[in-house]
C-alpha cells in the first residue's frame, strides 16, 4: 500500500493552491480542513489520490503550475500526473525502457548508471528480466507496457540508498590448477 501524505502537507497543497488560484481553487475545493482540524471530504481525496507522491514531487508539480501558467486548478489526476513527470525528471518512453532493460544484464557498475532512471529500476523488479531477455520484441514490450501504465498511474520509488554505489564482480582468490582440473575431469570421464 502506497503512503499517505500527511494531513499538514495536505492542508499545505490546499494553501499553495489557494496562493497560485486564489477564488478559483477555494470556490471549487473549499476548505482543506472544517475548522476543528479534521480534512475534508475533498482534502482526504486528494490525500489518497496523492499516496505514493513525494513531497520533493509536489514541489516540483507546483513550480510546472506556476511557470507554465496554468489558468485554473489542475483536478486530481492532473496534478498527481504533474507531479510524477517533474518529480523524477524526464520520463522514459517504452521502447526507451526496453532498449535499457535489456541491455542491464551487466553487473558492473550502480544501479543508477545501468538503468539510468529509477522507473526503469521499478520496472525491473516487477518482471522476469531472463523472460524479457529472451522474448521477441513484440512479447517484450507485452511484457514491459502493463507495468510501465500502473507505475506511471501509481507512481513509484526514488533510488535505493545503495543505488549509487559501484558494483563489481566478486574476484576469485584462489589460483587454477589447469592440471588438477583436467585430471579431476578425466577421473570424471573415466567414471561413466
Amino acid at each position: 500500500m502506497l503512503a499517505e501524505l500527511s494531513d499538514k502537507v495536505i492542508c499545505h497543497i490546499w494553501q499553495r493552491m489557494a496562493t497560485i488560484y486564489g477564488y478559483k481553487w477555494a470556490s471549487h475545493m473549499g476548505m482543506a480542513d472544517d475548522g476543528d482540524g479534521y480534512l475534508t471530504d475533498a482534502s482526504k481525496t486528494w490525500q489518497k489520490g496523492l499516496a505514493g507522491i513525494t513531497v520533493a514531487q509536489i514541489k516540483c508539480g507546483f513550480d510546472v503550475l506556476i511557470f507554465k501558467k496554468h489558468e485554473w486548478p489542475p483536478s486530481l489526476p492532473e496534478f498527481r500526473s504533474i507531479c510524477i513527470a517533474q518529480g523524477f525528471g524526464s520520463i522514459p518512453t517504452v521502447d526507451e525502457v526496453m532498449a535499457i532493460l535489456v541491455r542491464v544484464s551487466s553487473k558492473q557498475g550502480s544501479l543508477a548508471e545501468r538503468y539510468e532512471n529509477p522507473l526503469i529500476f521499478a520496472i525491473s523488479q516487477k518482471i522476469d528480466m531472463h523472460g524479457l531477455r529472451t522474448a521477441k520484441t513484440v512479447d517484450a514490450k507485452r511484457m514491459i507496457k502493463p507495468v510501465y501504465d500502473k507505475l506511471l498511474e501509481t507512481g513509484w520509488q526514488e533510488w535505493p540508498e545503495h543505488a549509487f554505489i559501484e558494483q563489481r564482480a566478486i574476484s576469485s582468490s584462489k589460483e587454477r590448477n589447469k592440471s588438477a582440473g583436467l585430471a579431476a575431469l578425466r577421473l570424471i570421464k573415466g567414471s561413466l
